[in-house]
């Protein structure tokens, strides 16, 4: 009896180890962009361990950290993201097929809360192709990703409630326009010709009247370096930090709002999401 016994319970044991392996085991995904590899993660969750093929430096250039390996199913925006990547397999996935015209996805879509529910469910396809069992479980973390991203806003919106903002960002103005209720942005044209160099005269003016009327000046990794050394040392300025692979994606746009918040001299403690 008691050697019956025991053999049971090894049998349990052995039971509990098959179930746990599987439960441990991710799918290793290669990803091409950085902004996809951290919607990737998000999404994936524990069922995925994504293998980055770039990074950013600190001046929020997108770098090639390393190679394709063949091993590995891919996820691309489209074919030309996949062939400036060296992937020509057959086993990536894209999330948008060639359009022939400019790119459907822009880094600054990544920036953009409608045009991640778009973007995710492309990516919630791509996931669910390279592993069809978990299909649900990806449909909950997008779900989940969603509903944390429309919390963020809501958090920015909370939080920036009367901010002035004159935003000179090169991809982050559609998040600042989510949160901030009237932002100013120079037309894309003045732009155009402050970043090389032209009728900068206009550009001191526009910052003595946001410095003058107490407004935040926000600027991020992708302002030209032109408007970024015109903004030196003025006050409320808000120069948004580069991106990093280290945090969650969810982490760095909240981080966008704070960055304003803590630039506008504000004393009332923020509400994290």
């Amino acid at each position: 009896m008691k050697n019956r016994g025991a053999a049971r319970v090894f049998a349990g044991f052995l039971l509990l180890l098959c179930f746990c392996g599987k439960a441990a085991a991710a799918r290793d995904i290669a990803v091409t962009s950085p902004w996809l590899t951290l919607m990737v993660r998000f999404v994936g969750g524990i069922q995925v361990r994504v293998h980055p093929l770039s990074g950013w430096d600190p001046g929020g250039r997108t770098v090639r950290t390393s190679r394709p390996s063949r091993m590995l199913p891919v996820i691309a925006m489209d074919p030309s993201e996949a062939k400036a990547f060296g992937v020509k397999d057959r086993q990536v996935r894209f999330l948008f097929g060639e359009t022939g015209t400019a790119a459907p996805v822009k880094v600054s879509s990544f920036l953009d809360p409608s045009s991640l529910a778009f973007i995710g469910q492309r990516l919630l396809g791509a996931l669910s192709s390279i592993d069809p069992q978990n299909y649900a479980y990806y449909q909950r973390r997008l779900a989940e990703f969603q509903s944390r991203t429309e919390t963020t806003v809501s958090v920015g919106k909370r939080l920036l409630k009367g901010t002035q903002v004159l935003d000179l960002t090169g991809y982050s103005g559609e998040w600042i326009r989510a949160a901030v209720e009237k932002p100013v942005r120079p037309p894309d044209r003045v732009l155009s010709l402050w970043e090389k160099g032209q009728s900068l005269e206009t550009l001191s003016i526009a910052l003595q009247e946001a410095s003058q009327k107490g407004w935040v000046v926000v600027v991020d990794p992708w302002t030209s370096s032109t408007v970024k050394e015109k903004t030196r040392g003025i006050p409320r300025l808000a120069a948004i930090p580069a991106p990093t692979l280290e945090k969650e994606m969810l982490t760095i746009l909240h981080d966008i709002y704070l960055t304003i918040w803590n630039a506008s001299g504000k004393r009332i403690s923020p509400v994290k999401p």
